[in-house]
Order: structure tokens, then sequence, then C-alpha cells
């Protein structure tokens, strides 16, 4: 089934048939006594939080929607999780009590629940809760699904590269792209007043069905642009709709994992030089590596391989034959090339994503949503290739010059291991420049 399925006022979701069929299991499960755990993974901007809010709309019962706090302290999820469970603050803080002893947290859950009435628990970003409350709850999981479960279901939800728990019977369901039906419905959905049709099919083509890159895309577009009576960006799904999207999956990823993404979508843009900046919206993302690394440097220095390999098993990276490593979702290597980016333009001029896009940053350090990213655009350490400015770039309000574009495709060289246009001879470059002009 394509297109839009909601029940009139619920949340409107899009080809998303098999997932809710496996809700309804889940609901049919807690009505029976028997309870359960559903996980659903997905990138970002795939519809996660949709789906749990639709779950939360349809189910019969009593239906709780608990967050991911703005801290990661111990225990600041249990703590979140009971506040929405309790009736009254005191009552919550016995339940957090309870639940920090041996053994006590499915006992301060099942107090929540009754033999009359089903209870649905949906937790968004598991991947955000702290260390301690992850633990206590596949604890108490797995202890639940050792004996009577009891009338409480649970749907979870968590990024792609997040590892469940092992649960006895939980059933897994993995969000994926939209059909050209699901999409079109969405883009009908997203416009108000019926988008030019140049303008719609340059839209759904270069969101590939994502829906989370598809709304950023219309969200920054004026009236006149979407009614073709101006032109759209080029590309329409750029660095600022990819980083809105984007950005707080890379930014809670360790610096080195960060470091490593950037590195391996900067050897494939090296790899295909020559294609043109127009043809890097529809490239997949690669890189020639052999045994457990890549190539990152044009003397034999490579990647390391814990990184490397922690990037391959959460799924964020990929193997292909022969040894090479790329990416698994061809936005997430761009994204990385325009996080890698961002932080020296934040610094020189101010400007961010605004200027280039005229969409707002908001980002308060919440996880994926539009309104809840890590960090601010020009925050981080800088980039080590810099932005691709011409070499007319200027130095605005004291910060770090920017890199000539030549000294990024000679850096971007390096990096495949390529060898640049000198190796043709000494006279193929240098011959009558100026010593240190073109440097990076």
């Amino acid at each position: 089934m394509s297109g839009a399925t909601h029940p009139a006022g619920g949340p409107r979701l899009y080809d998303r048939t098999a997932e809710l069929a496996a809700v309804a299991r889940l609901s049919a499960r807690a009505a029976a006594g028997r309870g359960g755990v559903l996980f659903v993974t997905g990138n970002p901007g795939e519809g996660r939080t949709a789906l749990l809010a639709r779950a939360a709309y349809d189910f019969p019962g009593r239906a709780y929607r608990v967050s991911a706090p703005h801290h990661r302290g111990p225990w600041s999820a249990a703590r979140a999780l009971f506040t929405e469970l309790a009736a009254t603050p005191a009552a919550g803080r016995r339940a957090l009590r309870l639940a920090r002893s041996e053994g006590g947290f499915a006992r301060a859950v099942a107090a929540f629940a009754t033999e009359v009435e089903a209870v649905l628990i949906c937790v968004d970003d598991l991947h955000l809760w702290d260390a301690h409350s992850r633990a206590a709850l596949a604890a108490a999981w797995r202890e639940t699904g050792m004996r009577r479960p009891g009338r409480v279901g649970w749907l979870v939800s968590a990024a792609r590269h997040h590892r469940f728990p092992e649960v006895s019977a939980a059933e897994t369901v993995r969000l994926g792209r939209l059909t050209t039906s699901g999409a079109r419905a969405l883009l009908d959905d997203l416009c108000p007043g019926a988008a030019a049709a140049p303008v719609g099919e340059r839209l759904l083509d270069e969101a590939a069905g994502h829906p989370g890159v598809l709304a950023a895309a219309v969200r920054r577009l004026t009236a006149p642009q979407l009614s073709g009576a101006r032109p759209l960006p080029r590309p329409a799904v750029d660095d600022t709709v990819l980083t809105e999207v984007y950005g707080g999956l890379l930014e809670r990823l360790p610096a080195a994992s960060r470091r490593l993404l950037a590195t391996v979508a900067v050897v494939a843009l090296a790899g295909r030089a020559g294609a043109g900046a127009d043809g890097l919206s529809t490239v997949a993302y690669g890189v020639g590596g052999g045994g457990g690394s890549a190539p990152v440097g044009a003397r034999g220095t490579r990647a390391p391989a814990e990184p490397l390999e922690g990037l391959v098993a959460d799924g964020l990276l990929r193997r292909r034959r022969g040894g090479a490593v790329g990416f698994e979702d061809p936005f997430l290597g761009r994204a990385a090339l325009a996080s890698a980016r961002q932080p020296r333009r934040g610094r020189t001029g101010g400007g961010g994503a605004r200027a280039a896009g005229g969409a707002p940053r908001g980002h308060n350090g919440r996880g994926h949503r539009r309104d809840a990213y890590g960090g601010r655009p020009g925050h981080g350490r800088g980039s080590p290739l810099g932005p691709p400015a011409g070499r007319g770039c200027a130095r605005a309000g004291g910060g770090a010059p920017c890199r000539p574009a030549g000294a990024v495709r000679r850096r971007a060289r390096a990096l495949a291991g390529r060898p640049g246009p000198c190796a043709a001879g000494p006279g193929a470059c240098g011959a009558g420049r100026r010593p240190g002009h073109g440097r990076p």
C-alpha cells in the first residue's frame, strides 16, 4: 500500500503499512496479557518519531510517549520515564528509587500497569539514553520475558547505528525510503498550494524518497520558488538541508569517527574528480581499501582500524566487493563533507547555514529532529580541508582564512593517493610561479 495512511485527526504516515502491522501485533499481545517489545530503527528523518506518535494515537488503552532528556546524567532517562508514568512527582520519585535497586526496574514499571487496561510505552531515541537507564531497562525486558510479561507493550525507537539489546521474542522493524507514490503524497501535504510540476519532480528526484530530506528541502523554499516563478537552489538538497537532517547524528559520534567519515567522503570525492560539482548530488560514495583499513594519505597512512570497524559494524559504512569501504546512506556521506567544512565557515563569516540557504539552524542538542540537533553549526574543531572557496575568499571577523579551491583539490588528491598535475614533470606546475603562491 502506498501513499498516506492516517485516521481522521491522527498523525499521517506514508508507506508504513508493514510497520503499522507490527505495531498492531504488539498492541494485540499487550491486550491479551502477553506484553512484548518492538524495536524500530531508521536513519535520521525517516519517521521513527512519527511512527511512535501514530502508535500512541491508535492504541486502545493507555499510551505514554517518553523522549530522551536534554542531558545524559546517570539515571536521567529513567527519571524522565517515571515522571511520565506517575500521576504525581512524589510517585515518580518513589518509582525511580525502586528502579535503581537490584532488579527493581521491572517492578517499578509493573506498579503502573493494571489488569484492567493495557499499557503501551513508546520510548523515542533510545540511543540518547544514559548508560545506567539503558542497562536497567534491558535487564527488565529480559526478566519479564522469562515470566508472565503482563499487559505492558514497549515500542522503542533508535538510530540505525544503535545496537538493541538481545530480548527474547522481540521484533525489529527497519524504516526505509518512500516509494514514488508515497513521496508524492508527502510532497502534496507539505505544499499547501500545489508546487509547479518541474519543481516537484526535481525535489522528488533529489530527495530520493527520503521523507526528512524532502521535508527539509521544501521548508527552505519560498512560495515563488515552489510555484516556479523564481529558480530553485542548485542543488535543491544542499549542505544546509543535509546538516538539518543529519547534523544531530554526526555531532553525537566520537570525534575520531566523524573525522573518518569525512575522510572516506573526501577520498570518494577525489576519486570522482572531473565529474563536476553538480554530479556530487547523485554519486554513491565509496573508497578503495583492503584488510581492516581505508587509505587516507598518499604516503601509506591508514585509517585507524578500531573506528573503521565500529562504523562498519554500526551500519554507517559498508564493505563492498574487493574490500572497498563506502557509505550505506549516500546522504550521510554528503552530510559528513558538509560538517567538515562547516566549522571553518562559522568562524570566518558568522553567516552559517542561514546565509547559505535561509533556513533556521534550530539546534538544541536533542537528536535527529529539526528542532533537536546538538551543538551550533560553528562549534568544534576546524576542518582539515576548509570550505571549497575561491581564491578571493575574504577573511572576516579575524577568523582563519579560507583555503583556495586549488588547495582543496590537491589535498583531496593526496588523500586518495593519486598524483597531482606536478607528477607529469617539473614543467607541468610551478614554472614561473611566485614562491609560496597557491599553497594551502
